[in-house]
């Protein structure tokens, strides 16, 4: 479970919280899969709820005894309760990548906290003018848990 925030002051705030399940396909090597949901708040628009499914990969790319660094790149599709601005849809395809660190707290419980990048567009499906290409720095907290 992961809550995060991202913002870009002149277009919007999002506040998300995001729920994975990881398959490690080799060591270090995991397929990341769930979903996101969360509150935007725009200066332009209303305020609302948005949220839709995830897919991605991270690579633990140095490991100590209890704590580990990784990079990892996420894709999905979000559906927006308002759009970011009157002129695009409340549909966006959702791009993060960057990466972090984790902390082991218990045998199978760890913790973790990154940096993203985060960008939002709609791939311009109605033109450029209906795109409003969201590009903003995500700060996210998370708790793993093995099983």
């Amino acid at each position: 479970m992961t809550a995060a925030t991202s913002r870009k002051p002149s277009l919007a705030w999002f506040a998300l919280t995001q729920l994975h399940a990881s398959y490690y396909l080799v060591d270090d090597l995991a397929l990341v899969y769930g979903g996101q949901f969360g509150y935007v708040e725009a200066p332009r628009t209303a305020g609302g709820v948005y949220g839709g499914p995830e897919l991605g990969i991270r690579l633990h790319f140095a490991q100590g005894k209890r704590s580990s660094l990784y990079v990892e790149a996420l894709a999905g599709a979000v559906y927006q309760q308002h759009s970011i601005t009157p002129a695009s849809l409340r549909f966006n395809f959702d791009l993060q990548g960057g990466g972090g660190a984790t902390y082991r707290i218990s045998h199978n419980t760890l913790l973790g906290g990154g940096v993203r990048a985060h960008h939002l567009s709609n791939a311009r499906v109605r033109g450029r003018n209906h795109n409003m290409g969201y590009d903003g720095t995500m700060l996210y907290l998370e708790l793993m848990r093995a099983f």
